[in-house]
């Protein structure tokens, strides 16, 4: 029984080493590098809807989903809404998806009528 405790004692005290031995990522001017997908509470859309249109009219931003979630009380209705893409780089607002990511995100939103295309989050149960 010795043996086993001294041996779990030994693998928590070294299992941390090999995260040690690995450098942080860092930016060409030396901070951490926080890249990666990042959402916050707003009420920009995530990609450019059209090519190189900035602006959004009220109507075409009722059309994003996050808009029910994140209003924004700042512009009189009516007003265009000078948000850009959350999507800034490249200059097209547009995520560069490889060929295979377009065909699944196509077929992903032409059935999203059938259980196993929803979001998982969205096919939530009860604890029981």
């Amino acid at each position: 029984m010795r043996t086993l405790i001294a041996l779990a004692l030994a693998l928590v005290w070294l299992a941390p080493l090999p995260l040690a031995a690995q450098d942080i990522p860092r930016t060409p001017w030396g901070d951490p590098d926080f890249r990666g997908h990042w959402v916050a509470g707003t009420s920009a859309p995530m990609e450019n809807p059209i090519q190189d249109a900035w602006q959004l009219t009220e109507e075409e931003f009722r059309r994003y989903p996050t808009a029910q979630f994140f209003p924004d009380h700042q512009a009189a209705p009516g007003m265009q809404r000078q948000e850009r893409p959350m999507i800034i780089d490249p200059p097209d607002g547009r995520i560069p998806l490889q060929d295979w990511a377009i065909e699944k995100r196509v077929e992903i939103m032409a059935n999203q009528d059938k259980l196993e295309f929803l979001d998982p989050r969205v096919k939530c149960l009860p604890a029981a």
